[in-house]
């Protein structure tokens, strides 16, 4: 009988076994070691998140609450109490950028109490704040910002992008170079102290075109002259700038040539109704067009003014057609002349600052039917003169212009061009806009006084 033969696992059975067992079992720890440690980075991500969000949620209050927003740019803000402005607060990066700190002036103590936003230390991470609202002079108060953070030693990044209206401040202010970003904020939660002291000069045209409507017709209740509505619009613009504070205004006019209706400054906070005296008793002449000359009178008032900010208000409702020279350019002789027009040979232009209370009408240059090339560019480029010469100071000028004819107000760019042109190295700025409507130059002067009134939180800001 024989024996019945049993098998048993090889060696190399064993073996291929057992490394078939250690590759089941590393692959179950690689799964349960991924498991736990994707747990550990979501957790991780999620407090990270939490801290930021914690961040941000103080920004916005803070935000909400503020009465002045600036954005600084990394010329402004260091990171430390290093170039703060005193008396205003700033949120922004620590200088190893690994903390949101808060910058809170104390008036008691008259220095900063620093504290970081945020309860937690971030992991470690390398942050990334920046802060962004629209251009200047855009009734926004939009703030957007975000906070980015990075992982050491990886490209792996978190980030909250948000953004808030700040509702009780007048403008979000951005002192933000070209080429560079808002890193941080300063603000404030008081009204800004200050004596910042505001000249504004009318210039306003008074020549014929101003007695008929804005279509050109005949006035009528319904359709009223020009100058009626300048009158009451202008009455509002007063009424708007005192409201600012520590604002003085004179009036000039022009036509033919410029005078003035109210030489001497009123302080609005004290005697505003005797510039709007001065502004109701407005007529027109019937004269010419000559904006440059009513520029010469408002910027040399201007220079006898110690305001820290110097404007000029320019409305016009024609085409330039007029200038004057002085008496080498009256020696000279005319190009030619006629009883509708009249032109120099040399364009020496009157540039004194001695105005005259009249005006010699041999040294004017002229053209009634404002139809010359010749005399509208010497017009326009008159007012360039008077700009580059007295300019020295303002800090714009306003030019509007006043009329439902588009031809009429054809040249107003080129009048402000050549005007910002002559005042570019004192650094000054000319703005032009055209109101065809009675609402519009309403909402000019409006838009005028926010500008003055940003432009004054600018130079008090930090």
């Amino acid at each position: 009988m024989m024996k019945q033969i049993q098998k048993g696992f090889t060696l190399v059975e064993m073996v291929m076994a057992i490394m078939l067992m250690s590759m089941i079992a590393l692959i179950i720890g690689v799964i349960f070691n991924t498991m736990f440690s994707s747990r550990e980075l979501i957790e991780r991500e999620a407090s990270i998140q939490a801290e930021m969000r914690t961040s941000m949620q103080y920004v916005d209050r803070t935000v909400g609450k503020a009465t002045s927003i600036f954005i600084l740019d990394d010329t402004k803000f260091k990171g430390s109490k290093q170039g703060l402005s005193r008396e205003w607060s700033y949120i922004g990066l620590s200088a190893d950028g690994k903390k949101v700190m808060n910058y809170v002036w104390n008036k008691q103590k008259q220095d900063w109490d620093v504290s970081e936003l945020g309860t937690k230390s971030l992991y470690n991470m390398k942050l990334d704040l920046e802060f962004k609202t629209e251009g200047a002079y855009q009734d926004n108060r939009l703030i957007s910002y975000n906070l980015t953070g990075k992982y050491p030693d990886t490209n792996n990044k978190l980030g909250i992008d948000t953004a808030i209206s700040a509702l009780n401040t007048k403008q979000v202010f951005s002192k933000v170079a070209k080429g560079k970003k808002g890193i941080a904020l300063a603000y404030r939660t008081d009204p800004i102290q200050g004596q910042t002291n505001i000249a504004v000069s009318f210039v306003f045209d008074i020549s014929g075109s101003m007695l008929g409507a804005l279509n050109g017709a005949n006035p009528t209740a319904k359709n009223p002259s020009r100058m009626q509505i300048l009158r009451e619009k202008a009455a509002i613009m007063i009424d708007e700038l005192q409201s600012v504070g520590n604002v003085s205004v004179n009036l000039t006019t022009f036509s033919t040539t410029g005078s003035y209706k109210q030489k001497n400054f009123s302080q609005l906070d004290k005697e505003s109704k005797t510039i709007k005296d001065s502004i109701d008793s407005l007529q027109s002449d019937r004269g010419a067009t000559n904006p440059g000359d009513g520029l010469r009178y408002g910027m040399v008032s201007l220079q006898q003014q110690h305001a820290q900010l110097k404007y000029v208000v320019l409305l016009t409702d024609g085409v330039p057609n007029t200038y004057l020279v002085n008496e080498q350019g009256q020696a000279g002789g005319y190009q030619f002349q006629g009883p509708r027009a009249q032109h120099f040979n040399k364009l020496i232009f009157e540039l004194s600052p001695n105005v005259p209370t009249n005006y010699n009408f041999s040294r004017v240059g002229y053209d009634l039917n404002s139809n010359v090339s010749e005399v509208r560019d010497a017009s326009i480029n008159y007012a360039g003169e008077v700009s580059k010469k007295f300019g020295l100071g303002v800090k714009r000028v306003n030019v509007i212009g006043f009329s439902g004819l588009n031809h009429e107000i054809a040249y107003g760019q080129n009048l402000t061009d050549k005007i910002r042109e002559g005042g570019r190295e004192g650094g000054m700025e000319a703005k032009y806009v055209s109101a065809t409507k009675e609402e519009e130059l309403q909402k000019t002067f409006s838009d005028i006084k926010k500008q003055i009134q940003q432009d004054l939180w600018f130079v008090s800001g930090p």
